[in-house]
C-alpha cells in the first residue's frame, strides 16, 4: 500500500523563514536608499553654495561691492529663470554673511550638510562671520563640521562654507 502525504506546499515555519529574510533585506534596501537620497541632497548644497558664490562675485563685478541679501531681485538676475536655489529639505535661502554694512569687501555663504563629507569639507573656507552682518557663524571652529547630530535643525555642525574673507 501506497502512503501519500496530504501536505502539497510550504510548511508554516517555512513561510515565516522566508517572510522574515525579505523582511531584513527590504528594509536595508531603504536604509541604504536614504543614505543616498540624503547624499545627493548634500551634493545639491555644495553645487547650490556655489552657484551662488559664483552669482555674487558676478553682482560683486557689476555694482563694485557685495550684496546685502541673497533673496533680492538683483540677485536673482543672476540665475536662469530668475530662480535663487533654495535649500532641498528646508526650502529657504541659503545662509548668507557679508561685511561692513555699508559697501560690503567680505561675504560668506554658507549650508549645513546632512552627512559627513571629508573632502568637500576639506576644501571648503572656513571663515569666521560671527561678527558680521546677515547670518554669521563661525565656520573656522573644528566643530563645526564634526557632523554629529545627524541634520538637526540649529545644530550647525556639519557647516560648508565659500565667501571672500579678507
Amino acid at each position: 500500500m501506497e502512503h501519500r502525504s496530504s501536505s502539497a506546499g510550504f510548511t508554516l515555519i517555512e513561510l515565516l523563514v522566508v517572510i522574515t529574510i525579505i523582511g531584513i533585506l527590504s528594509t536595508m534596501i531603504l536604509m541604504q536608499l536614504n543614505y543616498v537620497r540624503a547624499r545627493a541632497r548634500d551634493i545639491k548644497r555644495i553645487y547650490d553654495v556655489h552657484q551662488l558664490r559664483t552669482a555674487v562675485e558676478m553682482y560683486y563685478d557689476d555694482h563694485g561691492t557685495y550684496p546685502k541679501d541673497l533673496g533680492s531681485d538683483a540677485m536673482s538676475a543672476y540665475f536662469p529663470n530668475n530662480h535663487i536655489p533654495t535649500d532641498p529639505v528646508l526650502g529657504r535661502y541659503y545662509m548668507y554673511s557679508y561685511y561692513p554694512a555699508d559697501n560690503p569687501t567680505k561675504y560668506q555663504i554658507w549650508a549645513e550638510l546632512e552627512r559627513q563629507n571629508i573632502i568637500s569639507l576639506n576644501l571648503d573656507h572656513d571663515i569666521n562671520s560671527n561678527t558680521w552682518y546677515g547670518n554669521g557663524i563661525d565656520a573656522a571652529d573644528p566643530a563645526s563640521e564634526k557632523c554629529e547630530a545627524r541634520f538637526s535643525i540649529g545644530a550647525r555642525d556639519c557647516i560648508y562654507d565659500v565667501g571672500q574673507p579678507f
